[in-house]
């Protein structure tokens, strides 16, 4: 993942003025762990990845979205393993359960702006 990609925290806090200070206390967290988020050499937990969302007005993948893709392709991994068991039994609670795991991998595929 590019550098880039990883550090939108700093640039939405940069963006909005405030100092790491400023956004720690926000946050209700120390600046180190701000800065380790920043740097991504710590994972959000999801009260931080909730209170970005109300702080910035942006959505937690565009805010940290090396986070918010390693967690999809994980959840994807598993969705497929799930719909190759699903799919071998042919009652209607499986069908409709593979259908949804269908319906979450189609809507998670990243759109081609170029084409």
């Amino acid at each position: 993942m590019a550098k880039t990609s990883q550090i939108r925290l700093s640039m939405f806090r940069k963006h909005s003025g405030f100092s790491q200070r400023e956004l720690a206390f926000l946050l209700h967290i120390m600046p180190a762990t701000l800065s380790n988020f920043e740097r991504f050499e710590k994972h959000p937990t999801a009260r931080i990845l909730l209170a970005c969302e109300i702080i910035f007005g942006a959505r937690m993948r565009d805010v940290f979205p090396y986070f918010y893709e390693s967690v999809e392709a994980k959840i994807l991994r598993q969705a497929s393993i799930l719909f190759e068991r699903l799919e071998k039994r042919q009652d209607e609670d499986s069908e409709a359960k593979c259908q949804l795991l269908l319906d979450m991998i189609q809507h998670t595929k990243p759109i081609n702006p170029g084409v």
